[in-house]
């Protein structure tokens, strides 16, 4: 079994186990929780997991990827990005110190907390913090090179990490779990001939079709839900 929090009644704190407290362990993809990411198997972008979308950006960010890449000059050569699993564990350890202590954020956040507060979060404390030093024995150059960077946590895939975090966890999600919403393909008019069209899927409507007044209402509902909610929150 995984290893997962456990609540302490006494202290009444989630726990977190020692394993995510080790670099070692949190650098090695295979300790990933949920490796064929079953979390969003009934989602809508699932079966493009290997194909393009987000989920197949997250999938390629945790485990890395090789990509086969050809030259001007005609000669093949693998170009490779590295696993980058450790970036959840520090996505799961700053939402577990959020929930334990409420009193490091305003209290008009209580019970909203979702996924891109956590890695806005975690990308403003320091490493050292979250991973100490001493528990650093393999890839010591990646953990002193993150400690430079702008980012811990890669700012795109809150949404992902916060339900693999309710799922995978042990959180007890109905109290305890961040907040997450309905995810589907976002909708989009061509300029030129005003068809709507799914980004991911590629199915489209023509203005002449009789679902177009329809599917124009939801992207027009869309748009305005991302806009209250970068403006509100």
């Amino acid at each position: 079994m995984r290893p997962q929090l456990t609540y302490n009644t006494a202290t009444n704190k989630w726990e977190i186990p020692l394993e995510w407290s080790d670099w070692d362990w949190m650098i090695d993809p295979e300790n990933y929780p949920d490796p064929t990411f079953s979390v969003f198997a009934e989602e809508y972008d699932y079966e493009f997991i290997n194909e393009r979308g987000i989920l197949f950006k997250y999938k390629n960010h945790i485990f890395g990827k090789e990509t086969e890449v050809v030259s001007k000059a005609g000669k093949t050569f693998v170009r490779k990005s590295a696993p980058r699993a450790y970036q959840y564990v520090l996505f799961a350890k700053g939402a577990t110190r959020l929930i334990n202590n409420p009193e490091l954020y305003r209290s008009a956040r209580y019970g909203s907390l979702n996924g891109s507060f956590v890695i806005n979060y975690v990308n403003s404390v320091h490493l050292n913090e979250l991973i100490p030093s001493g528990t650093v024995s393999k890839e010591e150059k990646l953990y002193k090179s993150l400690a430079d960077k702008k980012y811990l946590i890669s700012t795109e895939f809150g949404a992902l990490m916060a339900r693999t975090f309710n799922r995978t966890s042990g959180i007890e999600a109905r109290q305890y779990g961040l907040k997450t919403e309905k995810r589907e393909d976002k909708l989009s008019k061509c300029p030129a001939c005003d068809a709507i069209y799914h980004n991911l899927t590629r199915e489209y409507v023509r203005p002449s079709d009789p679902d177009y007044l329809d599917l124009a209402e939801k992207m027009t509902d869309q748009a305005d839900y991302k806009q209250s909610r970068d403006a509100h929150g």
